[in-house]
């Protein structure tokens, strides 16, 4: 990925200030150069013009770590053979979007700018199906809030967690395959307590206070 551009650069300085940028980003380095060096006879620009350039190169680098955690069509292969409906290849993952919506871990900018179809869903106008079908059918770490994404990692991510174990274990007993689960209410509570569980399990606690007497 490429660094800010120079343009970019060039405008936070006039600013007066040299913006940081953590350590594990690509740009660190690029703007340590000595302040002295370019902020000679510059002009100051007002605090909001930064602020938006600022914001800008943060949305660019941040948008390009966005993790993809499921997508329907990565199932479709293996539910097309087996004669299912499309819908199966998602009914995994919009038990846990559900879970998710239901738990308050959506993100505030989708909480904000999918307010409409969120608004639906908890008034019972749409389907969880309706809403994983508005975002592409694709859920990904910028929908969820910070401790969302956190408990997805531990739990969801099929590669390290165990959402998926539990989710066969729970739905799939006796069925030909993972993918023949049904979306329904009953098996939405059924596994909704297993996904509470491990919630509760993973949550850290928080400290007890202990005051120390003299």
């Amino acid at each position: 990925m490429k660094p800010p551009c120079s343009a970019w650069r060039m405008r936070m300085r006039r600013c007066g200030s040299v913006p940081f940028l953590p350590s594990c980003s690509p740009f660190a380095g690029e703007l340590d150069e000595p302040r002295e060096r370019v902020q000679e006879d510059a002009p100051t620009w007002p605090p909001a013009i930064c602020l938006k350039y600022f914001r800008k190169c943060f949305s660019i680098y941040f948008m390009s770590q966005i993790h993809v955690y499921d997508k329907a069509k990565y199932h479709e292969r293996s539910t097309v053979p087996l004669g299912l409906p499309d819908s199966h290849a998602a009914t995994h993952t919009v038990m846990f979007l559900r879970w998710s919506i239901e738990k308050r871990f959506i993100s505030r900018e989708y909480e904000i700018g999918q307010a409409s179809i969120l608004g639906d869903f908890r008034r019972h106008k749409v389907s969880i199906f309706d809403v994983f079908d508005q975002w592409d059918r694709c859920f990904m770490s910028d929908m969820l809030s910070g401790e969302g994404n956190r408990f997805a990692m531990h739990y969801f991510e099929f590669e390290t967690g165990k959402y998926a174990e539990d989710y066969e274990a729970t739905l799939a007993k006796g069925l030909p395959s993972f993918f023949h689960v049904s979306y329904s209410e009953e098996n939405y509570q059924k596994l909704k307590v297993v996904i509470d569980r491990r919630y509760d399990e993973w949550r850290p606690r928080p400290r007890s206070f202990q005051p120390q007497w003299d």
